[in-house]
């Protein structure tokens, strides 16, 4: 992985990166040498203009300063990648001509030319080679006196004193431009610590997508090393179903558009882990004028979802053993006290044929009427208990058979609208039908309600369920009153479905119920 991945401004190095590294990408290298190569060509140039100074040196340095133009030109414009050999000759190039630029003219006039390129070494190049690239320019006078004996029209003891003086200079800017880099590498090394002891895993992501910086909290919670993260695109370590909702996310935070976002994201480790992670991003402009990135906080969540799934699966189970005892009560009560009833009725009408006497008659009819009303009270209440068609998933069938008995229970008239694609599973059925079945007691007991609409339909692949009524309505959706606490526990069998539940209502306006349920293969 290139450092064009891991360099470009202090928030990527202090966010990933501890140490002494290079600040520059090398594809950064080339242009920065380029416009050093340009700046110190145009010095020289004013230097050619200086009077008193001989036709043939004046026409030597200024091609010199055209040299430089041209290959600073090239090295800005084409901008290759550069070894470190490469640009030690460069630094090494540009030291020598300016060294010989100072051997044409006077000492006085372009001595601090000679410290152009060593101190400039500390920004762009790693340490080790800004000292080899320092050492050597300090060395070029002493070069240039060994092999002609003097600098210029200086006498020996002048020409020593120079180059003390010039050894000096160069000595002194790469003190005070090594402290700046120094400083600055200690922030970066300081914010680089506190990022890598911190729990949360921290990424930069570039205007790419891609990450150019990583600590160790998200290297962990992914399972691969840093090298392994950075110059990744996002989309590749994580779910496809994710990918969507984070790039939206990115998008706008890249753009502008967004300064912040909150959004849940599920990683894949290297060994097959499924990591789910609360993702905090902040869009940030590190350098003055440079791109834009997206600083992420993500926080492993994992162990919580775990949780969660394992809860969900309880309430789910203990929903399912409610249902079994529901079943099994109404079994029982069908066959024995249902059953018993029934042949009392029989019994009744045969009694009632042997009978003369109008007064017993009068008496049989009652019973007759009495045991008529209990055998279709306890219908009703073996329905509620367990539909018939419920556990075979049958959610329209049993629904319009409840709307059947509740209108003809006193309740108002009730409009029912489906428009499933397929039946829900028995488990799902089994949530929207009680739901569906508080929320019309509720409108029936406390609603005053004239008419109610029920609707069911498929929706971002799951149920959804509408029930509205035209009753008086409510101020506060969310207060449970004493001895009422039908919505909490319809909001209860949403939830523990892994969907969603609300409720809406004006005072003398009515209320909406809605519900949604995913459906199990989605």
């Amino acid at each position: 992985m290139s450092a064009d991945n891991r360099q470009g401004n202090w928030l990527t190095r202090a966010v990933g990166e501890q140490g002494d590294p290079p600040p520059l990408a090398p594809a950064q290298y080339a242009q920065y040498v380029g416009m050093l190569y340009l700046s110190a060509a145009l010095v020289t140039f004013v230097l050619a203009a200086l009077p008193d100074l001989q036709s043939g040196k004046r026409l030597t340095i200024l091609a010199s300063g055209i040299v430089a133009v041209g290959l600073g030109s090239v090295l800005v414009r084409l901008r290759p990648v550069l070894s470190d050999l490469s640009l030690l000759c460069l630094f090494a190039l540009g030291t020598s001509w300016i060294g010989a630029d100072v051997y044409l003219v006077t000492a006085g006039n372009a001595l601090a030319l000679l410290c152009w390129f060593a101190p400039t070494s500390f920004f762009l190049l790693p340490t080790r080679f800004a000292v080899v690239e320092s050492s050597y320019a300090a060395l070029v006078p002493g070069v240039i006196y060994g092999a002609t004996g003097r600098f210029a029209h200086t006498n020996a003891a002048s020409a020593v004193r120079e180059w003390v003086v010039a050894l000096a200079m160069i000595a002194a800017l790469s003190v005070v431009v090594g402290m700046l880099r120094r400083s600055s590498r200690d922030r970066n090394s300081v914010l680089g610590g506190l990022a890598n002891e911190l729990s949360i895993g921290i990424g930069l992501v570039g205007p790419d997508g891609r990450y150019r910086a990583a600590n160790s909290a998200l290297s962990n919670m992914l399972g691969r090393t840093r090298e392994e993260i950075l110059g990744q695109h996002v989309d590749d370590l994580i779910f496809p179903d994710d990918a969507q909702t984070t790039d939206a996310a990115l998008g706008g935070l890249l753009a502008g558009s967004t300064t912040s976002a909150v959004f849940e994201r599920r990683y894949r480790r290297l060994d097959g882990e499924t990591v789910h992670a609360i993702v905090t991003a902040a869009s940030v402009v590190p350098e003055p004028g440079g791109p834009r990135f997206a600083l992420e906080l993500a926080q492993d969540v994992s162990e919580q979802r775990r949780l969660d799934e394992q809860r969900a699966e309880l309430a789910q189970q203990l929903l399912r053993a409610q249902e079994n005892e529901r079943r099994r009560i109404a079994d029982e009560v069908h066959d024995d006290p249902l059953q018993t009833l029934i042949a009392l009725s029989i019994h009744l009408q045969i009694l009632e044929s042997r009978l003369e006497d109008e007064s017993a008659l009068s008496v049989v009819d009652d019973l007759k009427k009495a045991v008529a009303q209990s055998i279709d009270q306890l219908r009703s209440l073996l329905f509620e208990l367990h539909p018939p068609a419920l556990h075979l998933g049958g959610l329209t069938e049993s629904l319009t058979e409840y709307i059947r008995r509740y209108e003809g229970a006193g309740g108002p008239k009730v409009r029912f609208e489906s428009s499933l694609a397929t039946e829900p599973t028995a488990d799902e059925a089994i949530t929207l039908f009680r739901i569906t079945a508080e929320a019309l007691t509720n409108s029936r007991k406390h609603a005053d309600a004239h008419s109610i609409t029920v609707s069911v339909a498929d929706s971002q692949g799951g149920i959804a369920l509408a029930v509205t009524d035209d009753g008086i309505g409510m101020d506060d959706t969310n207060q449970i009153v004493p001895g009422h606490l039908g919505v909490a526990s319809m909001r209860e069998r949403a939830e523990r479905a892994g969907g969603s539940f609300e409720i809406s209502s004006t005072p003398g306006a009515g209320t909406t119920v809605r519900a949604w349920i995913p459906r199990g293969d989605s």
